[in-house]
């Protein structure tokens, strides 16, 4: 079977306030473990006021090097880079 992404979930579009955000709670690209494996804390927080806001239950993919399989269950609430997908 084959079936378009659109059918099956949907693109997150929320915002959160960075200022709300640590080490734990911010996901990029850098902090997401290759092979599906989970994450680590961020080393830094962006410097703009607000980036992409994710659910628990989200399911976050890394848009940069796909091969690296860089995708994460989220497992709390938070707010990750413009280079990760939130479905």
């Amino acid at each position: 079977m084959k079936y378009n992404l659109a059918d099956i979930c949907e693109y997150a579009k929320g915002k959160v306030d960075v200022a709300i955000l640590d080490a734990d709670t911010y996901i990029s690209t850098e902090n997401m473990m290759p092979n599906k494996r989970g994450i680590t804390s961020a080393t830094s927080l962006p410097t703009v006021a607000q980036t992409q806001a994710f659910l628990a239950g989200d399911i976050l993919v890394s848009n940069i090097r796909p091969y690296f399989k860089k995708i994460w269950f989220a497992e709390f609430n938070g707010g990750c880079s413009n280079d990760v997908l939130v479905f």
